[in-house]
């Protein structure tokens, strides 16, 4: 097969040289509504030149893929003359494979990476096991092969394709596979038909080749392989040992795969010219060019450079107030585990959002007749797929929330909408997602909605601390940062506030401010500065004082981790850190304007939040 790939390139920024192509089977195969293609179509040129003016990209001092030194290992081993099924102690083989690893690295790894990368290592190794033994009552003998890429070269066009994982092929040569790693639930999601396309031509048509710099085209060297009769994509879980294989098809179906399936969403994110704001600004050297991304120079009120790039989000703040020790191993060093239970606010919260997002969206007031009951879910918890005894948890709070309703017949709503953008003077990418935007009249007004278990009587401005969402949205309102498209469809307005919902099972109550009045704008915008300013020039990220080690998610791997403690101590308020609420203290009354309230509450909001990691592999 040989395919032409148009190498025309038509960017939202300026191009001095576009170069070769080289298109990566994760980046093409981005899900649509994170899919941004001047993104891609940069990410795909590794020569390209851009104009001048964007802010150049600068690295940690540390390890952030986690999977990167888990592969090398993983290679190593399977590679080391031993066979992983004699492994004796695959705890001690996955150790010394991994500190091997860490020696070849570029960048320092620390130390909770490493004893991540044990486990994960360990991990992989049992799930190769388990693949092993299904090929071998196949017949199935697979042995490495070297990394492949399929090529398109014309005399005026050189396109390469290629995929991030590991290459086996059969003793026969007749099998192809494609080992995915992943970090959990191998085969418990559908594979992304672009992704699988672009994987399924390399395996049909991939060679070995040679190995320049990243920034310098490869050259194919053919006939060297037997050609294969099948291709196999598998997926590898770090985390359970999970296997599955899920792509299996002759060479002839994979390459109808990859010409009907891959090739015309291909063709459109190569060529750029459209822009969707994301995850991937944080990295992107065009983000200060970009013509969708805000660029708001002071945005979040701080005026030192970031040591390195960083993305800040209020559930990104949140992990940060907790422990920067465990915000630095999820958010820095990309850490994951296995998907765990939420704690009870947090399913309670889970639940109201989804609900309200759902009513929400149909631009008409929340009614009685919309409501859960105790026999009936109604029309919009049976759309969300709820059980009743789902109904039952969020009922109080849906009741309480139906009787304030903002919206009605004549409001123009949007939701499930990712704000962006991008402050320069500190190149930190700013991201959050409103509850609810939302325009009644000449009023446009941004909407936070939070479940608590009461709702304590504290002043105004204390809730910017608790609710870092709340400062954020002020100066994103203030800064005209939502974007046109929103915009064009609300309408005109002439006011802007900022409210906050608060709903407990037995009360609803909603505060506001004006954007537009200037001591709530000077008041938001120092409270964020404030925030923002420790978490953007960390380097350390030491433990807090009252890490909550029981209820953290990645404090198997930290060194500092103390799962004994259940409460914290913040100036003589008791927080449970497992359920994140304060503990009735009588000898000490919840003043108004007592800080030791507002931290206290903050680190009980904190504990609340459910925390949105990428778990995108990069390549």
């Amino acid at each position: 097969m040989s395919i032409q790939v148009p190498q025309d390139w038509h960017p939202g920024f300026p191009v001095t040289n576009a170069g070769f192509l080289r298109i990566s089977a994760s980046q093409v195969g981005a899900e649509e509504n994170r899919a941004c293609s001047d993104f891609i179509s940069l990410k795909s040129r590794p020569a390209a030149k851009i104009g001048e003016g964007y802010i150049q990209l600068r690295y940690p001092s540390f390890e952030s893929f986690p999977l990167g030194i888990v592969r090398d290992a993983l290679l190593s081993t399977i590679n080391n003359d031993k066979v992983v099924h004699e492994f004796e102690d695959i705890d001690e083989v996955s150790e010394s494979a991994i500190n091997e690893a860490i020696k070849n690295a570029r960048n320092k790894v620390e130390k909770s990476h490493k004893l991540w990368a044990v486990d994960a290592l360990s991990g992989y190794l049992m799930a190769w096991e388990k693949a092993r033994e299904e090929d071998i009552a196949q017949g199935i003998d697979f042995t490495d092969l070297e990394i492949i890429q399929a090529f398109d070269i014309t005399e005026t066009s050189h396109t390469e394709w290629f995929a991030w994982g590991i290459y086996l092929t059969s003793a026969d040569s007749k099998i192809r596979e494609f080992r995915a790693l992943k970090f959990s639930k191998a085969g418990l999601t559908t594979i992304n038909p672009v992704r699988a396309g672009v994987i399924a031509r390399i395996l049909a048509e991939g060679v070995p080749h040679s190995e320049p710099s990243w920034s310098s085209p490869r050259d194919p060297i053919y006939k060297i392989l037997k050609p294969a009769e099948k291709v196999r994509i598998r997926e590898l879980g770090c985390l359970d040992a999970s296997q599955a294989i899920v792509l299996e098809d002759t060479i002839a179906g994979a390459k109808k795969l990859f010409e009907e399936k891959t090739l015309p969403t291909v063709l459109q994110r190569v060529q750029g010219g459209t822009q969707k704001p994301g995850p991937s600004c944080r990295s992107c050297r065009a983000n200060t060019m970009c013509p969708t991304l805000p660029n708001r120079p002071g945005l979040l009120g701080i005026t030192a450079f970031a040591p390195w790039p960083k993305a800040y989000s209020p559930s990104k703040f949140h992990s940060y107030r907790r422990c920067p020790r465990q915000y630095f191993l999820q958010d820095e060093l990309g850490l994951r585990t296995t998907q765990e239970t939420q704690n009870s606010a947090q399913q309670r919260g889970l639940l109201v959002h989804a609900w309200l997002e759902q009513a929400h969206k149909r631009a008409q007031e929340c009614t009685k007749e919309d409501i859960p009951t105790s026999s009936s879910l109604g029309i919009i918890a049976t759309e969300l797929g709820w059980n009743q005894e789902e109904a039952n948890t969020a009922l109080p709070f849906l009741i309480q929330h139906q009787l304030t309703c903002p919206i009605n017949k004549d409001s123009k709503v949007v939701t499930e909408l990712a704000i962006e953008a991008l402050d320069t003077d500190a190149d930190i990418t700013v991201s959050t997602r409103p509850d609810i935007i939302y325009k009644n009249g000449d009023d446009l007004v941004w909407r936070e909605i939070k479940t608590v278990s009461s709702i304590q009587d504290i002043e105004k401005d204390i809730y910017f601390n608790i609710y870092p969402q709340l400062p954020l949205a002020i100066r994103l309102m203030v800064e005209d940062c939502l974007p046109k498209e929103v915009i064009e469809k609300l309408g005109n307005f002439k006011n802007k506030r900022v409210e906050l919902e608060l709903i407990s099972n037995d009360e609803c109550k909603t505060i506001s401010w004006d954007c537009d009045d200037a001591n709530v704008k000077l008041s938001a915008w120092s409270q964020l500065a404030e925030q923002v300013d420790s978490w953007a020039s960390d380097t350390l990220f030491a433990p807090s004082p009252n890490p909550p080690c029981n209820w953290c998610k990645v404090s198997k791997w930290c060194e500092f981790a103390n799962a004994e403690q259940v409460q914290a101590d913040i100036g003589g308020l008791q927080v449970d850190l497992k359920t994140g609420e304060i503990i009735e203290n009588a000898s000490i009354p919840l003043i108004s304007n007592d800080d030791r309230v507002a931290k206290a509450l903050g680190l009980s909001a904190s504990l609340a939040e459910v925390s949105e990691n990428d778990e995108d592999i990069p390549f």
